[in-house]
């Protein structure tokens, strides 16, 4: 009995930290592969000050932009108009395909001036648990 409550809580402990949020390094065109439940982080370069920032647009209906900020980097004496990074969090719904296009452009202006696209496949996981029991035979003669 205490081995089936240990692999259990060894399971519960599994998919608990299966659903802690993770930054993803993506490069244009990249595929991800996250499970439901799960949070992600995609982290992009952004220089607001220059009146350009990153939009998004969201295909697919597995995953949703559960917020999204930007942290600017330090700036050194004397300088002004440092860049950051504006970080994207989603979540993973439902199994399914997505696919992200980001903008870097200028609200006021018709033109990006670099997209990037990342495509997301959510998943179940696959959860392989296995109890041993073990069992003992007494005979009497």
């Amino acid at each position: 009995m205490k081995k089936i409550l240990f692999a259990l809580l060894i399971l519960a402990l599994a998919l608990f930290c299966s659903c802690q949020s993770k930054s993803i390094s993506f490069v244009n065109g990249d595929e991800i592969k996250v499970h439901p439940g799960d949070d992600f982080t995609l982290e992009l370069e952004e220089n607001p000050t220059t009146g350009y920032s990153w939009s998004y647009e969201i295909e697919g209906d597995c995953i949703l932009l559960a917020s999204e900020n930007y942290k600017q980097n330090k700036a050194k004496d004397g300088f002004v108009g440092v860049g950051g990074v504006h970080s994207f969090n989603f979540t993973a719904l439902k199994e399914g395909y997505a696919k992200i296009k980001f903008c870097y452009m200028r609200p006021w202006e018709n033109e990006a001036i670099e997209t990037k696209e990342v495509n997301v496949r959510v998943k179940k996981k696959k959860v392989n648990v296995s109890v041993g029991l073990q069992l003992s035979h007494t005979q009497t003669l």
